[in-house]
């Protein structure tokens, strides 16, 4: 049926989620023009659909009640695209209920579905961020015809059927770890090939593994072997390691004892007479001191022995094969320059020290010049303060040959590339242009290209991700054909590496591997050695906050690093790096653990959100030995805790924007006045516990409606000022505060010292002025739709006793305006939903605090400031409403949860 819209929406009415969802839908799917309809209700009832549901279905259901569909419960009006029926013409598009379902209005006639249904999947186990399309292709009939839907979308959505069959070829043998699919499958194929000698990878081996380990192993009476010397059998040493032959007779018979004793007394005989020969030559020949030895010269000439002239050198001829010798002139003629510093990206002048590509030179440094608007100015030189040289190893045509490869070492764009010469012909120092290209280019422009100093594969290469995940069934026949589908190949090389280990499965390390076989062959037949295996350690990298973990920071680890072990090859270098490694959502307690040493970083944390946090900790005992450069915490909804490190930066400090901040024995001590300390604006609330604060601008600093910073029991000197609070923001210390030259700065702010108030017109706080503050002591449900009184059951300060607990009310005793500033945390939220906190005066709705739509999902804190004109007598409470459509608990926070009211004037 039609949706009857509402027609006389007012402000402050709720929106239900079904609500949305028609008008989502509505707009979708409306196409007045080409539908041809007069008509907002016509045109929704004939579109098929094409919108969105919360789940789908996994297996057949009942289509009744409120139950729980690939792990989400249900709620009366959710959408749910149920595909997986027992009778495939139930299914479709179904709205739940507590009774029994009907079909989604947008998809409830056979007009509205006949040109297919396309659906998003929102949430889900298995089919949440999925999209399925209906998959019938001929003329359907709803509640008749059985409707199936097929995944187009989404991890797992590259089917075999998407992917296509690939042939396996065994003909190539592998030539690295990575390829295409059919590559790949082509490397393994020859690999089981070459492992089990067969015509083809198909070809089933004639033994297993196992059978011929069981075989090597065997040490007696293998193949009939004996150590007696009989004949025609294979020879076996006894109990003592000895065999017997036959006495030999030809030439290639294995000796005897008997005939080696006698063999050796006649030849000792005879050596001993020609060894004394062979000594009076060898002395005569020693004694010889002539440099012509055996027709030996210094010049090249062929087919003599070489000997050095009067100066200590030799010539040889120039070389042609890799392996002659070289000489002067070829290693003059072919070396490679040094090589530079940096090169060119534009003309430049050929003088004085400057910055080349991001990089400072100086005297002595050499670039590569190849950007000239005159080319013949191009090449290499030497940087010096006047005007510059070329370097002398290509200052000459012959040293400048066409091809010569220069590096580059540094520079933004250029560094840790090479360039070739290209020019060719004739070279003319100062008149010929050079020209220099990158080299390394890509071998081909479809499938590679370059990213700045890299090459990549280009975009839209099948991914591990698109294709999916696989299983391999090494039961599987192998069959007779190279071809088959990429889930069947991979089954059937696992059937085949199955029946080469003659394990239970392809996964069951052999019980030998054939290299140890080949080895076993060419050894002795008795040999007792074992193989040994080595097992592979895998290191799992969460990829998400699913359990609480460390990542370490040291001054030398490497950002490429995981930062899940503390060494040099496991943590991060820097800060940033570390932050940089952790998802957005973090919903358990985060610890970066920093390393002492210097880190000259100033480092950003924005736009965290969940139920957890960060501590990023370093050196408690000793913060000096961590030093760096601020922190900026901007649209965090978790808490972050610093500690122990010292700010050096005389610019940067801990600044927080929608964030809350707490800063244990984080020192921030500079030699001369610098920046602000700890800094919070716009809603953010700060902490500085136990800091040691000098030298700044000032300690504290809360500027902007909601703005919050704490200070206990800090310590410091040289300050301009200790609190600088402006335009609604606040500052509260509690204990020792750090000493300053100057006054408190207050415009338009507040200042807390303890419990009084500091303000501009002098008065004395303590004695005069009312003020008290409340906060959350308990967890508190919101219902939907309703304003709701906040309860701040516990009185942290009430000075003149105007706050009642019990009421969470503040009465007023004296006229005039007074600063209210109050804010509530809440538990998870979802997107776009609207939150809404304001004051009520004598139990009327008198102004708003804050109003609120979340741009995504996680906790929230809904807090705010203002000024009001109050009578004696008028009271004071905080209410909320939402619209989330269920009930809405708070936490129990003192921090996010308060209610403070002070006169300021």
């Amino acid at each position: 049926m039609a949706y009857n819209g509402k027609t006389n929406w007012q402000f402050g009415d709720t929106v239900t989620e079904t609500d949305l969802n028609r008008i989502e839908q509505g707009i979708k799917t409306l196409d007045l023009d080409k539908a041809g309809y007069a008509d907002l209700n016509g045109a929704i009832q004939a579109k098929s659909v094409d919108g969105a549901v919360r789940v789908a279905t996994t297996a057949n259901i009942t289509l009744s009640g409120l139950q729980t569909i690939d792990g989400v419960a249900l709620a009366a009006g959710d959408r749910v695209l149920v595909k997986n029926q027992t009778t495939g013409s139930q299914n479709g598009i179904y709205v739940a209920s507590a009774s029994t379902w009907t079909r989604a209005a947008d998809a409830d006639t056979t007009a509205k579905i006949a040109a297919g249904i396309r659906v998003y999947v929102r949430e889900g186990t298995v089919c949440g961020g999925k999209t399925f399309d209906m998959s019938n292709t001929s003329a359907v009939t709803l509640g008749t015809t059985a409707i199936t839907f097929v995944q187009s979308s989404g991890a797992g959505s590259a089917t075999d059927t998407v992917i296509g069959s690939r042939a396996i070829s065994d003909a190539t043998a592998p030539t690295g770890d990575s390829g295409t699919v059919t590559t790949l499958f082509g490397w393994l194929a020859n690999m089981i090939k070459s492992i089990t000698g067969g015509a083809t990878w198909r070809t089933a081996p004639p033994t297993t593994l196992t059978s011929a380990k069981s075989h090597i192993d065997a040490t007696t009476g293998i193949h009939g072997a004996t150590s007696s010397a009989a004949a025609s059998t294979l020879i076996q040493r006894d109990a003592s390691g000895r065999a017997q032959v036959a006495a030999p007779s030809a030439a290639a018979d294995i000796a005897r004892k008997d005939t080696v004793d006698a063999a050796i007394t006649t030849a000792a005989n005879d050596a001993t007479t020609k060894a004394n020969a062979v000594q009076t030559n060898l002395t005569t020949h020693s004694n010889l001191t002539a440099a012509s030895i055996h027709g030996s010269t210094d010049a090249a000439t062929a087919s003599r022995l070489v000997h050095r002239d009067s100066s200590g050198r030799a010539k040889f001829a120039g070389p042609l094969a890799d392996s002659d010798a070289a000489t002067k002139g070829y290693v003059d003629e072919t070396s490679m320059p040094t090589p530079v510093r940096v090169a060119t990206t534009a003309n430049i002048t050929l003088s004085g020290t400057q910055t080349i590509d991001g990089i400072a030179v100086v005297a002595g440094d050499r670039v590569l010049v190849k950007n000239q608007t005159t080319g013949s100015q191009n090449g290499i030189y030497t940087v010096a303060s006047a005007a510059w040289t070329r370097a002398n190893d290509a200052d000459t045509a012959a040293k400048l040959k066409s091809g010569m490869l220069v590096r580059v070492a540094e520079g933004m764009a250029n560094g840790t590339t090479s360039w070739g010469l290209t020019t060719t012909g004739t070279i003319t120092v100062g008149t010929t242009a050079l020209t220099f290209s990158q080299a390394g280019a890509p071998p081909d422009g479809t499938t590679l290209e370059f990213s700045g100093k890299t090459i990549r594969i280009k975009d839209g290469g099948i991914t591990d991700a698109k294709i999916g995940n696989r299983t391999i069934n090494d039961a599987i026949a192998v069959g007779t054909t190279d071809t088959d589908t990429v889930t069947n190949l991979f089954s059937k090389i696992g059937a085949m590496i199955r029946a080469v280990t003659g394990k239970a499965d392809w996964h069951t390390a052999p019980a030998i591997s054939l290299e140890t076989v080949n080895s076993r062959l060419n050894q002795a037949v008795n040999t007792t050695s074992s193989p040994t295996f080595e097992d592979i350690n895998v290191v799992t990298v969460p990829k998400r906050t699913t359990d609480a973990f460390t990542i370490w920071v040291r001054p030398d680890g490497n950002d490429a690093n995981t930062g899940f072990a503390n060494t040099a090859a496991g943590a991060k270098k820097t800060i940033a790096g570390a932050i940089a490694s952790i998802p957005q959502m973090v919903n358990n307690t985060v610890t970066i653990d920093i390393a002492d040493g210097t880190y000259p970083e100033q480092v950003w944390i924005d736009g965290f959100h969940g139920k957890g946090g960060f501590e990023i900790v370093g050196n408690e005992t000793t913060p000096a030995n961590v030093k760096m450069n601020g922190w900026i915490v901007i649209n965090n909804r978790i808490n972050i805790n610093i500690k122990g490190m010292t700010n050096v930066s005389t610019n940067n400090n801990v600044y927080a924007v929608r964030s809350y901040v707490r800063c244990v024995q984080f020192n921030t001590t500079v030699s001369a006045t610098a920046n602000f300390a700890f800094e919070a604006a716009e809603d953010a609330v700060v902490t500085a516990d136990n800091c040691v604060i000098s030298n700044r601008q000032a300690a504290f600093r809360a500027i902007g409606p909601g703005s919050h910073v704490y200070g206990y029991n800090c310590t410091g000197s040289g300050n301009a000022s200790t609190i600088y609070a402006q335009s609604g923001g606040r500052v509260d210390t509690n204990g020792n505060v750090p000493t300053a030259t100057g006054a408190d700065w207050i415009d338009r702010g507040i200042a807390n010292r303890g419990f009084g108030v500091l303000n501009p017109w002098g008065e004395n706080t303590r004695d005069y002025r009312p003020a008290a503050r409340g906060k959350v002591s308990a967890i508190q449900n919101f219902p939907t739709g309703t304003w709701t009184k906040v309860a701040y059951a516990f009185e942290e300060y009430d000075h003149l006793g105007n706050y009642d607990a019990t009421l969470s009310r503040f009465t007023v005793p004296q006229a005039g305006i007074y600063q209210v500033h109050a804010g509530i945390g809440l538990a998870p939220n979802v997107s776009g939903v609207e939150y809404v906190l304001k004051i009520f005066l004598n139990n009327s709705a008198d102004r708003t605090l804050n109003h609120m739509r979340p741009g995504s999902s996680g906790a929230v804190t809904i807090a705010g400031s203002g000024t009001i004109r109050l009578l004696a007598g008028d009271f004071l409470e905080i209410y909320l409403i939402h619209q989330l459509g269920s009930t809405l608990p708070s936490y129990q926070d003192g921090t996010t949860g308060f209610f403070e009211v002070v006169r300021i004037a």
